[in-house]
């Protein structure tokens, strides 16, 4: 979601079907209270930050003692999400460059990208939830928060099987 008065995107809650986190903290700086569904929502929800941050190309960054958005708002919102649950955005990003990368179709309505044996695909959930197959629990959810007034965002991760895709049709399945 996005602050008007700040001018500043936020990721406020992530769901996972292992359950969810909420986020406390406006911007982009990596410091934020969480607040925990279960216990076991937190390898889950660090493993859709992850995913979230290797689709973007944007990024918070620190400058001048303030963290600020380079590139994209939202993608740097991702990458604040991901550093507040403990993953080191800069290394990772140096040690898992990504391989191959489909940006974002306006048609389809999301974006993909190929690292480590794996692909991420990132949009509108009715553009990348269909490739789930039963997500029932996540258009569930993806009401909710709607319902809320809050924008959301879909991301998912799968193995490629040994199988590099070359096109988005070959990637995004």
């Amino acid at each position: 979601t996005g602050t008007l008065s700040l001018n500043q995107m936020t990721v406020g809650e992530a769901w996972t079907p292992a359950g969810t986190v909420s986020v406390d903290g406006p911007g982009y700086d990596p410091v934020a209270a969480l607040t925990w569904s279960s216990t076991s929502a937190h390898e889950a929800c660090a493993a859709l930050a992850l995913a979230g941050m290797r689709c973007s190309t944007g990024y918070a960054q620190e400058r001048g003692g303030e963290w600020q958005p380079h590139g994209d708002p939202m993608e740097a919102a991702l990458d604040a999400f991901a550093r507040r649950l403990g993953i080191d955005t800069d290394g990772d990003r140096g040690r898992h460059p990504v391989e191959l990368r489909f940006p974002f179709d306006p048609r389809l309505r999301r974006m993909s990208v190929v690292v480590d044996d794996g692909v991420v695909v990132k949009g509108a959930p009715d553009g990348v939830l269909p490739l789930c197959g039963d997500g029932e629990a996540a258009r569930t959810s993806v009401d909710t928060l709607t319902a809320r007034g809050l924008r959301v965002l879909a991301i998912a991760a799968a193995p490629v099987a040994g199988h590099t895709p070359r096109t988005p049709e070959d990637t995004e399945r």
